[in-house]
């Protein structure tokens, strides 16, 4: 049971990465998706210096089934340690993390102002 539910965690830490690369897909058509990516990625780009809550609860539950199942660092360490060193660029991916939310942040905003344009809520008065 352990090692399903650590499972489960990582399965939903593969799912937060997928949403925050993927969010736009869904985010530029659906006002409450976008909401839910914006802050998706302000969490993430905010969290990005800590350890992830996400990590530290899978780890926790894999020393419950198997001490050398854990591991030190962070997700992404652990799964691409073997194709990039993040050690050595960490730094820009932490701006590339932060770029792409403030890119996502102007866009919808943009996205948002027209709709509400459409709308007729944000009427111009003519004078």
């Amino acid at each position: 049971m352990w090692k399903w539910t650590a499972d489960a965690v990582a399965l939903l830490h593969v799912a937060w990465i997928a949403a925050f690369v993927l969010g736009p897909l869904g985010g530029l058509r659906r006002p409450g998706v976008r909401a839910a990516h914006l802050s998706l990625l302000w969490i993430t780009a905010g969290m990005w210096h800590y350890y992830c809550p996400l990590t530290v609860i899978e780890n926790m539950i894999r020393v419950q089934y198997d001490p050398a199942g854990a591991y030190g660092g962070g997700f992404l360490n652990h799964c691409l340690e073997n194709i990039v060193d993040l050690t050595a660029y960490g730094k820009p991916l932490a701006l590339g993390v932060l770029a792409w939310a403030a890119a996502w942040s102007v866009i919808y905003g943009g996205v948002w102002t027209g709709e509400l344009k459409k709308k007729g809520a944000l009427a111009t008065s003519k004078r």
